[in-house]
């Protein structure tokens, strides 16, 4: 063992390391101090958390090390005191501190009840000094211990994007123990009430959030936010910093409608992202999907099925080819509708065919009442800028061309009619200068009427 020389027991030194209380020590970590004697040989620890909670037990570590002697009675006369309390000692100098393959350690549980305060730890000792040269030494550690009144977990630091602000939640828990008053918590940002009181439910660890979604938008920026939470008289709390970033940058892009084949305009899927405008063309359709906070906007179109299908059911919309858009009435026994380009027939006197603008159109299906339909052009197709609003839409009716035009859409070059019977069709724009005639009568010409009567078209079904 150790060899403490008695006639230089009276000369006793102590040496003292201190930690105070408001020294730095990371929550749920520990601190620990210690003491070494002059020779190098014996080392003396004291070990603690920084931070303890009233109800909740820890546990306090003294130790003891000595490579120099690893079986050997190293010091005696040992003490552990809270607050001048005596948690432990033995003033036994034999049997004191005795190494086990140069290893001795005491620990005590604590618990704290009753008013937060915070404790100073002391762990004394006597050392026997350097072996058999029996010099003597005493030595002491003290440290400081932070109670708080609840345990409460939050994180120091918080983050999102303004946009997120409505699904996120802050995670936070306190915990409960068994027995203890009940508890309530609150939100505060700054000196302000953002989520009232509300009661801490069960024991243990228990979840205390913060819902945002229930929160006033808040400014991009830094925000402080704390967590009350109290027994009525005592108050714990913890503070995050928030911080609220500006909403990224978004592209818009085309949702899955977009270079599709359709019988009828899209209006689901437009966008997979960014916002959606108006749907514009009659077969193509186009559209575009606009970003947000700076992104760039998407193109987005999709065709018309050639040839469509005509269900049973009122207002009926159908787009049997690109540029033809058709809505039936009543549609009693459904079929297949079909337009057919056609460059073969003759306009009306005084009138010209514009490109792309004539079709055969049929159906299998039973229908009555009106039919609206509506033929796209394009304005390279006119002679003449000016013909514009004065593009008509003509209807074969068996005997002669129809006028049959509702309304021109020179924004979405759609010129819309109303018929009852379905045959050849017509866009056409008057020809400047020429005195505009009656159309009927015998002004197809007969290669027009041979046409039709060879595509079989010119008696529509009913």
């Amino acid at each position: 063992m150790k060899i403490l020389i008695p006639a230089l027991a009276a000369a006793l030194l102590l040496t003292t390391l201190s930690l105070p209380a408001s020294a730095a020590c990371p929550e749920f970590s520990n601190w620990s101090t210690s003491w070494t004697d002059s020779f190098g040989q014996t080392k003396y620890k004291l070990t603690a958390p920084c931070k303890v909670y009233l109800g909740i037990p820890f546990t306090v570590v003294a130790s003891a090390t000595d490579s120099y002697y690893p079986n050997s009675n190293v010091g005696w006369n040992w003490k552990i005191t809270d607050n001048g309390d005596i948690l432990a000692e033995n003033s036994s100098i034999i049997g004191g501190i005795q190494l086990t393959d140069g290893y001795w350690m005491t620990s005590l549980e604590q618990t704290y009840w009753g008013t937060p305060i915070d404790h100073a730890l002391s762990f004394t000792f006597t050392d026997f000094g350097k072996g058999s040269g029996g010099m003597g030494w005493g030595g002491s550690t003290l440290g400081g211990l932070t109670v708080d009144p609840y345990l409460i977990t939050l994180a120091s630091s918080f983050g999102f994007s303004v946009d997120q602000q409505n699904s996120t939640t802050i995670p936070a828990t306190v915990f409960v123990p068994v027995g203890s008053t009940p508890l309530t918590y609150r939100w505060l940002e700054g000196a302000d009430v953002i989520q009232a009181s509300q009661p801490v439910n069960g024991t243990g660890t228990v979840n205390v959030p913060l819902n945002l979604a229930a929160v006033p938008t808040l400014a991009t920026g830094s925000h402080t936010f704390t967590l009350e939470v109290t027994d009525g008289t005592l108050v714990g709390s913890k503070t995050t910093t928030v911080s609220v970033g500006a909403a990224p940058s978004v592209a818009g892009s085309c949702g899955s409608s977009s270079s599709q084949s359709l019988s009828v305009a899209p209006t689901e899927n437009l966008c997979l992202t960014g916002t959606p405008s108006a749907v514009t063309g009659s077969g193509p359709w186009n559209w575009t999907c606009g970003g947000s906070n700076g992104g760039g906007s998407a193109s987005c179109s999709a065709s018309a099925v050639n040839g469509g299908s005509a269900p049973i059911g009122t207002n009926v919309k159908v787009t049997p080819a690109p540029g033809v858009s058709m809505s039936f009435s009543t549609v009693s026994a459904g079929g297949s509708v079909t337009a057919t380009p056609t460059t073969s027939l003759s306009p009306p006197a005084n009138f010209r065919a514009i490109n792309g603008g004539s079709y055969l159109i049929t159906t299998t299906a039973s229908f009555s009442g009106s039919i609206s339909i509506g033929l796209s052009y394009s304005d390279s197709a006119l002679s003449s800028p000016g013909n514009e609003s004065r593009i008509r839409l003509f209807h074969y009716n068996g005997q002669a061309w129809e006028d049959v035009t509702t309304s021109v859409d020179t924004v979405n070059n759609i010129v819309y009619g109303s018929v009852s019977s379905l045959s050849p069709f017509m866009l056409a724009e008057p020809i400047t200068g020429v005195p505009a005639t009656p159309v009927g009568g015998w002004g197809m010409s007969l290669v027009t009427m041979l046409s039709i009567m060879g595509y079989g078209y010119w008696k529509s079904r009913k």
